[in-house]
């Protein structure tokens, strides 16, 4: 028989599309830097404009949105290695208190709005306020990130309740999901479920794990070795993490940042990060 062709899921123009997108994105952004902005406004912008929403020249949409998403896990799971614990125990309480206000009041101006001005239902006035309580922890963390400020008691704040508000949004989409079987069950899991990821793997992360790394197991490796075995483990713990929570009825999120947080006390681990992640995510970022 003749020799059939290799199939490849993709054109060469929808590979050169994708390539001048990521040259829009960031020239984008130098330009919106030179106004004193942060270079994310005008990547949104460019995004936007390219999207299904503007020209719709994007490429496999369904492809971008996953490596976006998992830039957006990237940079979660590096704002857990930058926790300064000295800062984050300052701010700790303040975080909880930040994030359940910046949750709740748009969810009850989002469903009173729905009703009063266009006299939706109670469930799809939930849905609608439910929409409006998250905080996109990616552009917290890029904001933040650009700003130079994600080590300081304000941007220890700010992460700790995105973090939260997170949290608080998965319980609040799960409690409406809920309501198509409103068993106790299906509305008390979601609530335990994050509070004990957050209570016992916090608890770990700060108290148990640092121990173990640094008077146990760095010691133990060979420098040469150093930098590959820290990043395996920070990225196998934070994938173990991810996975539990999602299907713990948690967020995935917080599993990433639970993940990079039991490696925040290893300055070691925070400057490998930087050497060969940093760039990496910079880039992935753009695309989410």
């Amino acid at each position: 028989g003749g020799e059939e062709g290799v199939h490849v899921p993709f054109t060469f123009e929808e590979l050169v599309a994708f390539c001048g997108i990521l040259l829009i994105f960031w020239i984008v952004g130098k330009c919106v830097e030179r106004f004193g902005l942060p270079a994310l406004v005008g990547e949104i912008l460019a995004g936007i404009a390219v999207g299904p929403h503007g020209l719709d020249v994007a490429p496999k949409p369904d492809a971008l949105m996953m490596v976006g998403e998992f830039g957006l896990v990237l940079m979660v799971l590096e704002a857990g290695v930058e926790v300064d614990l000295a800062s984050l125990s300052l701010v700790g309480a303040r975080g909880v208190q930040v994030a359940f206000f910046g949750s709740l009041v748009p969810l009850a101006i989002g469903s009173v709005l729905s009703k009063l001005v266009f006299d939706m239902s109670a469930k799809t006035c939930l849905a609608v306020g439910a929409s409006l309580a998250p905080t996109s922890m990616g552009i917290s963390l890029k904001v933040l990130q650009d700003g130079g400020v994600l080590g300081t008691p304000t941007g220890q704040l700010i992460i700790a309740a995105a973090v939260m508000d997170d949290v608080i949004a998965l319980v609040l989409l799960s409690e409406l999901e809920a309501l198509k079987n409103p068993t106790p069950v299906n509305f008390i899991v979601p609530i335990v479920s994050s509070l004990s990821f957050i209570v016992f793997v916090g608890y770990l992360a700060t108290r148990v794990v640092p121990d173990v790394l640094v008077k146990q197991l760095v010691p133990r490796v060979p420098k040469k070795h150093l930098e590959r075995v820290l990043l395996g483990m920070v990225f196998v713990v934070a994938y173990g993490m991810m996975v539990t929570t999602h299907y713990g009825r948690s967020s995935h999120l917080l599993g990433a940042f639970l993940g990079g947080l039991c490696f925040c006390s290893l300055s070691s681990m925070q400057t490998v990060w930087h050497q060969q992640v940093e760039k990496i995510v910079s880039w992935l970022i753009r695309v989410f």
